[in-house]
Formats: structure tokens, C-alpha cells, sequence
């Protein structure tokens, strides 16, 4: 199956993304204003990048979602860069506690395991990288049309536990699942 020209410019751009990462790293890295933490976290977002990027691709679908992977990582990589811009450019106590709060956010992998929501361009089991405010904002408008979706965003080290729940009709986090399912085709 050939890919759509929306989808084949959707990869152009992710690209592009792909070389501006790297590009935002090698600044990052150079500006001496990382700690080794910071700088292994940086990296780990050009990593996530890169794999993603490099990930087989012959549908739309399979674009869509790989889009979706490397604009999280990105976005989490911006707001690193953010952070040190903000600080080189700092010259107040109100811009310096800005800063500070941006690196208080923590970035996570964050996974998605309610069902495939096609109207938002959702697929079960998608993880995210960034801060739980990041995720949020991706998943605004479903959230707003559907709120239980909130409850079907997970941390890592949550999955196997809530997966086993979702295995289990006797159980409030599978009948969230079945009302997120239910609502989506409602709505």
C-alpha cells in the first residue's frame, strides 16, 4: 500500500525534526549549562527520535503514529532547549522561578491503553515521552469529549498491573475501558 501524499509530507517533516534534534542536542550539550543528568535525559530524547524515526513505515497509519511518538520526544527536547535559553537570557527572580518549575516537570513515558480512538487519531497502546502536562495537552480535546480517557493514560510501571485489570469484567478499571470504548462511538 503507497503512502498518501499527506502522509508522505508528514514524513518530510519528521525529517526535518530528526536533524533539528540532533542539531538542538549537539547545542545543548555544548552550552555547559546541563548537568551529566540533564545531558543523558537530552540524548534519550534524540534516541527516542532517531528509533522512531527509523521504524517501518509503509502505511498512513503506521505514519500517524510514528508523528506522534517523535513530536512528544520532540516536544520534551524543546522545552529542555526553553530551559536553557530561559536561563542565559534570565536577568529577574520571577523568570528564574519560571525556569525552575520547568525543571521540576518531570518527563515520562506515558501509554495510552483504552480503545483506538480514530476521530482523535489515538491507537491503543501508543506511548508518550514528556511531562503528564504534555500528554494532557495532546489528549485535550478527547479528554474534554470524553474525561474517563484521563484514567486509560498510564505510567510504565503501571502497565502490566493495569493490563491484568483490563483482562477482568469484575473490575472498575475495566468497566472505565468499556465507557471509553462506549462514549467514542457516541460521540
Amino acid at each position: 500500500m503507497a503512502l498518501s501524499e499527506e502522509a508522505k509530507k508528514i514524513w518530510e517533516k519528521l525529517m526535518e525534526v530528526v536533524t533539528d534534534a540532533t542539531a538542538i542536542f549537539t547545542e545543548l550539550k555544548n552550552s555547559n549549562l546541563l548537568s551529566s543528568d540533564e545531558i543523558k535525559k537530552t540524548e534519550e530524547y534524540v534516541n527516542i527520535i532517531n528509533t522512531v524515526a527509523s521504524k517501518k513505515h509503509t502505511t498512513d497509519k503506521q505514519v500517524k503514529e510514528i508523528e506522534i511518538e517523535v513530536q512528544t520526544a520532540y516536544t520534551a527536547l524543546l522545552r529542555m532547549k526553553e530551559r536553557v535559553t530561559t536561563f542565559n537570557d534570565s536577568s529577574n527572580s520571577e523568570e528564574q522561578e519560571t525556569e525552575d518549575n520547568l525543571a521540576n516537570e518531570e518527563v515520562e513515558t506515558i501509554i495510552y491503553i483504552g480503545p483506538t480512538l480514530r476521530k482523535y487519531g489515538i491507537t491503543s497502546n501508543t506511548s508518550f515521552v514528556g511531562t503528564k502536562k504534555d500528554t494532557n495537552n495532546f489528549f485535550a480535546q478527547a479528554i474534554k469529549d470524553i474525561p474517563e480517557i484521563e484514567k486509560m493514560l498510564v505510567l510504565t510501571y503501571e502497565l502490566a498491573g493495569k493490563k491484568k485489570l483490563l483482562n477482568d469484567k469484575n473490575n472498575a478499571f475495566y468497566n472505565i475501558y468499556k465507557t471509553v470504548e462506549r462514549k467514542s462511538k457516541e460521540v
